[in-house]
């Protein structure tokens, strides 16, 4: 369920859900909008608002948008968003939120305890959403608000499972989907036999161009100690891109060193959902940088990319 965070006049936003929604009773276009949150949520609002003349101001409370992302595309995805005419505040906490003049007005603070103001036509709430946990605890499944279960999606409590945004792990309708599906085989055999590799789950920011990743991050990488090495290709010298005149953007592979297994991918720029799949497919079964390296993509496809990008490691 999408959160509010508990500020006065919270009441006076609404959602992606009434923003988009077909089935909605918000049926108006705002002249401009605050969007409360940079996850990949308010930087998706912001981009499609942006590109039809909206203007869209971002509020976040951390240092940057897009937290947990490759920073590499988070620089690249704030420079698009800037082009049309979004707005950034980062290390900006919302207070509250009024109504004065016929306009919303959002009140921030800043590290330094100084106070900001951004007004709107409309405010977005888009910090999340929290998985719905009401009427589970009695069952004992519940720990720090979402439902624990293990990669066979079997909880604690004997013969239940779970799936979804309950687990509060990727809450993406894909992962919902696979989760349901190991969850119903597993009950049907009647003990777990099938797993979610929950580290090889894509994910996607539908920006234009798109942005993808999958695995684990740099960032992460370095946090667990892991020794890595990073290759890439840019679109740029992509046939498939060329011919399109999609040439932005670059598909990036993190290779655990030793092994030389691919641990995370990120893709930018045209046709990031497609391309981040084969990269899952390769975090998922252990595939080595040459098992990619060695495939022969078929010619002209954007796909051709990735092994451009495996080749550029250095057996």
């Amino acid at each position: 369920m999408p959160i509010k965070i508990p500020v006065p006049g919270a009441d006076l936003t609404i959602g992606s859900q009434e923003l988009f929604g077909y089935r909605t009773g918000y049926r108006k276009m705002p002249s401009d909008v605050v969007i409360i949150g940079g996850g990949y949520i308010g930087v998706e609002v912001a981009s499609v608002l942006g590109s039809i003349g909206i203007k869209a101001t971002i509020v976040e409370m951390l240092p940057r948008i897009l937290a947990g992302w490759d920073s590499s595309i988070v620089s690249k995805i704030e420079e698009k968003l800037r082009s049309k005419g979004v707005e950034i505040l980062t290390n900006s906490k919302v207070v509250g939120i009024k109504v004065e003049g016929g306009q919303k007005v959002v009140e921030f603070e800043r590290p330094d305890g100084s106070k900001g103001y951004v007004t709107g036509s409309e405010v977005i709430m888009a910090v999340g959403r929290k998985p719905y946990v009401e009427g589970l605890d009695r069952l004992g499944i519940v720990e720090k608000g979402h439902v624990e279960v293990d990669s066979s999606m079997k909880t604690k409590a004997p013969n239940i499972y779970a799936a979804g945004d309950v687990l509060g792990k990727y809450m993406l309708y894909h992962a919902a989907v696979k989760e349901s599906v190991v969850a119903a085989w597993n009950m049907l055999h009647g003990k777990p036999i099938y797993e979610v590799n929950f580290n090889s789950i894509p994910m996607t920011i539908f920006t234009e161009p798109e942005a993808a990743m999958v695995g684990l991050s740099e960032d992460a990488a370095k946090a667990r100690g892991i020794n890595y090495v990073t290759v890439s290709y840019p679109l740029e010298d992509d046939a498939y891109a060329q011919i399109m005149g999609v040439r932005e953007g670059w598909v990036k592979l993190i290779i655990e060193r030793e092994s030389q297994r691919i641990i995370g991918g990120v893709v930018y720029g045209e046709a990031a959902s497609m391309i981040i799949n084969e990269i899952a497919l390769a975090v998922a079964v252990n595939a080595r940088v040459k098992d990619i390296a060695l495939l022969a993509h078929q010619h002209p496809t954007i796909f051709e990319s990735i092994d451009r990008a495996a080749i550029r490691f250095s057996l």
